[in-house]
């Protein structure tokens, strides 16, 4: 191969990528392409499409997402909605 020749290139439409999620819809990668989250060719303004490398960093980017969220520590007021009392158990004087 001479260096004016290109490689062939596979690059995926965004449905296609979403559908290698397990998603429905491909908003959710549009949108973060859109706001600048995501990699992708941009071929013209509304033809995005994407590499097996793309695809590969966007996946490492959920499983890093997912990684770093705390655990949730749960209040045991907040499960039925309680109010806590400000003067805690005190009872009252008379």
């Amino acid at each position: 191969m001479t260096a004016t020749e290109l490689m062939p290139l596979t690059a995926y439409t965004p449905k296609e990528v979403a559908g290698m999620f397990g998603m429905a819809s491909d908003r959710w990668l549009r949108d973060g392409v859109r706001a600048g989250k995501y990699p992708c060719l941009r071929m013209a303004k509304n033809a995005i499409r994407f590499t097996a490398e793309h695809v590969q960093e966007i996946r490492k980017m959920h499983e890093e997402m997912q990684r770093q969220k705390p655990a949730l520590k749960h209040d045991p007021y907040d499960l039925f909605g309680a109010v806590k009392s400000k003067t805690g158990n005190r009872t009252k004087k008379s």
